[in-house]
């Protein structure tokens, strides 16, 4: 069955059932942030132990490099299966916030993101090529429905940039648990979204 923008289709698919790459990198990243803030925290209370404030540098290192095999999941498991084709994360400083973009790519529906482009392109980002990634908090409500700002903003996104939104609770990298993956791209049919376990959002 298909969902209504902002409803959900039940059953959804479980991540590890559809991308267990990503799903385990997630998981992976759960742990990590766990044991960076467990190793601030130890640090925080004895600010002139050097050997804890490099336990927490290193403890870092591991998140990041944690986030960073989750972005290659998405890129080689997640979109390939959404939208088709090879992705690849763009590099750092090219995007499509644009000065025309920033009033509507904003909070809540952008934090955290990063732009992934089609491998086989060249040239200028755009959204015939490429798609936002974003992680932010508060895109679903505490019963698991969306949050209605977060989705009032993404019709806005659609009505002025013709990108569509889906969101899903459970496949976030940055905070699992706190943020949702969030997925603002154009070609985004409204009949595919349940089919991945996606809310379509518009």
């Amino acid at each position: 069955m298909i969902a209504a923008a902002g409803q959900i289709a039940t059953p959804l698919p479980t991540a590890a059932e559809q991308f267990p790459d990503l799903a385990a990198a997630v998981l992976t990243c759960r742990r990590t942030a766990d044991e960076h803030h467990a190793a601030w925290r130890a640090s925080w209370a004895e600010p002139h132990d050097r050997m804890l404030r490099a336990a927490r540098a290193l403890a870092w290192e591991g998140h990041q490099a944690a986030l960073r095999r989750a972005d290659r999941c998405i890129a080689a498991e997640l979109l390939p299966a959404l939208l088709g084709g090879a992705w690849r994360p763009a590099r750092r400083g090219t995007g499509l916030v644009t000065s025309r973009t920033a009033g509507l790519l904003c909070w809540p529906l952008i934090d955290h993101s990063r732009t992934f482009r089609r491998a086989e392109t060249r040239g200028a980002t755009a959204w015939r090529n490429s798609l936002l990634i974003t992680e932010p908090y508060g895109t679903f409500t505490p019963d698991g429905d969306p949050a209605p700002k977060a989705l009032a903003h993404a019709r806005g996104i659609r009505a002025e940039i013709g990108a569509g939104v889906w969101a899903r609770p459970d496949l976030s990298p940055w905070n699992p648990g706190g943020t949702a993956l969030v997925l603002i791209a154009a070609g985004l049919r409204p009949e595919d979204a349940s089919k991945f376990g996606f809310v379509f959002f518009t």
